[in-house]
């Protein structure tokens, strides 16, 4: 049932009260309480409440009187977990993420549409595809058109990810950052490094293009398109003598003094051309391998 309440006109102030109302993406409709308040002052007081069980979404501003479309206030939003507000569609795609807080300032005037914001967010991401749960806060400060972001984690075996970047409405999203600490188990004898360094990324127009350097020391150029369901793109990589990812497999049996690959994917298949110096490779020496 929904109620909607008018205080006594000498308190200056309006309370709307909405009990529930549905959405799709929502697993159940949370209630929602929002109060304007004014006086002999040049703005209104603007109270936004929207609840369920224990979390919640506040909102505190204030509106000019003569435009009531220049809006400014403080967001505050506390989930414990996010699953429980989302329908079983949505759950599906976001089911690693726990928690999430948000906390920031707003300033917008929705007559030209200009929105700025001031926010941090804090979240933890579960453990998925053999990767360990991280501990995640960013902040986003801009507008609309052009904003600067960074993200920092950090996991209980002292895990770390470091990026900072600007998203831009003409020149798309740029970032750097590295990882550290992070390791992924891919078989049950073998543990592979995660860990790298984006000199420089940028995404346009659903188009990653993208230099890093891993852990070992290989360089690795690359783009990566994002147009269709299944992404395609093609990378070149200088490959490190000690590179993890070219003889972690072998146990101890692949020695290279570094090589050069060159490759492109596209509907899942992966094709690629290395040349690479072997002086060890299972009893077997050659001074140069080719390998399609």
């Amino acid at each position: 049932m929904n109620h909607f309440i008018f205080t006594n006109p000498t308190s200056r102030s309006l309370l709307f009260q909405l009990e529930s109302f549905k959405s799709v993406y929502l697993s159940e409709n949370p209630r929602i309480t929002s109060q304007l308040s004014w006086n002999d002052q040049d703005s209104i007081s603007i109270d936004v409440e929207l609840q369920k069980r224990q979390d919640i979404l506040e909102f505190k501003g204030n509106a000019a009187k003569l435009d009531l479309q220049l809006i400014d206030g403080q967001l505050r939003l506390d989930v414990k977990n996010l699953t429980d507000w989302l329908s079983p569609q949505q759950q599906k795609s976001l089911h690693m993420i726990q928690g999430l807080k948000i906390q920031g300032t707003l300033k917008s005037d929705l007559g030209e549409r200009d929105y700025n914001f001031d926010v941090q967010l804090q979240t933890k991401v579960n453990s998925f595809h053999r990767l360990p749960s991280i501990d995640i806060s960013t902040t986003a400060k801009g507008n609309m058109d052009h904003f600067l972001w960074t993200l920092q984690g950090r996991g209980k075996r002292n895990e770390k990810l470091q990026f900072q970047g600007k998203v831009s409405q003409n020149q798309g999203v740029s970032f750097s950052g590295k990882t550290s600490g992070l390791y992924r188990m891919m078989t049950t004898t073998n543990t592979l490094p995660m860990n790298f360094t984006v000199h420089q990324a940028t995404l346009i127009n659903n188009n990653l293009i993208a230099q890093l350097t891993t852990s070992d020391g290989s360089q690795v150029n690359g783009n990566v398109n994002f147009n269709s369901s299944i992404p395609s793109g093609s990378f070149h990589a200088s490959i490190s003598p000690s590179e993890s990812w070219a003889t972690e497999w072998t146990d101890g049996n692949l020695e290279i003094t570094g090589g050069e690959i060159d490759g492109h994917f596209k509907n899942g298949i992966i094709v690629a051309h290395g040349v690479s110096s072997t002086p060890n490779a299972y009893g077997f020496t050659a001074e140069n391998v080719d390998v399609n």
